[in-house]
């Protein structure tokens, strides 16, 4: 799906009667909305999960150690990265699917960057990068507009039995995406609020 398909079908969800012809350029209200929070919704849909379709192993860059962390080596955080899922030493831990259990995630002395301290050499990230809405997987699709939905019912001030509908068909449709994620196989849910996995068993 492109991007305005995407906001039709969210527009759809969240019961508007209205048809965006391109969320690019149209004038509309519904457009404006769309256009506001499109980008960081999807990051934050992206940034949910370890979704398979959208990781990619970067090798970190060094960069000269300022901090006062206890580890040898600091790293630039990727710039493609969205998030960071793990480090690992090198390519046979990469094989062996053994990442670095002692690193940390900061920002610089002050505060403009965002690092990675660890004590590994040449250490590779395993990690979320954005991916084109054409190659997004249709599960994942679904995930995404529902939560565009709930987005554009909340800025839009929709009735609460909306919200409410969105706010638990967002919740299956993380779960419906099933093997593209492998948080769901252990019912976790990271919130890139607090910048952690939240247990959602019942």
């Amino acid at each position: 799906m492109d991007k305005t398909a995407i906001c039709n079908q969210a527009l759809l969800e969240a019961e508007v009667d209205k048809t965006i012809t391109s969320v690019e350029t149209d004038n509309s209200i519904e457009a404006g909305r769309m256009r506001r929070i499109y980008a960081p919704t999807k990051q934050e849909c992206l940034t949910a999960g370890e979704w398979t379709f959208a990781t990619k192993y970067i090798s970190l860059s060094p960069i000269e150690k300022t901090d006062s962390s206890p580890y040898s080596n600091t790293f630039s955080y990727p710039s493609q990265a969205l998030r960071v899922l793990s480090v690992f030493t090198d390519d046979n831990a990469v094989k062996a699917n053994e990442p670095i259990l002692d690193m940390v995630e900061a920002t610089t002395a002050d505060g403009s960057s965002k690092i990675i301290c660890c004590d590994a050499e040449q250490p590779i990230a395993l990690c979320i990068v954005d991916v084109k809405d054409e190659l997004l997987p249709p599960a994942f699709c679904h995930y995404f507009y529902v939560s565009l939905a709930l987005k554009f019912a909340k800025l839009s001030g929709a009735s609460n039995d909306i919200k409410n509908r969105l706010n638990n068909e967002k919740q299956q449709a993380f779960y419906e995406c099933g093997a593209l994620n492998a948080t769901v196989a252990n019912n976790r849910i990271y919130d890139s609020d607090v910048n952690y996995y939240v247990d959602v068993r019942g």
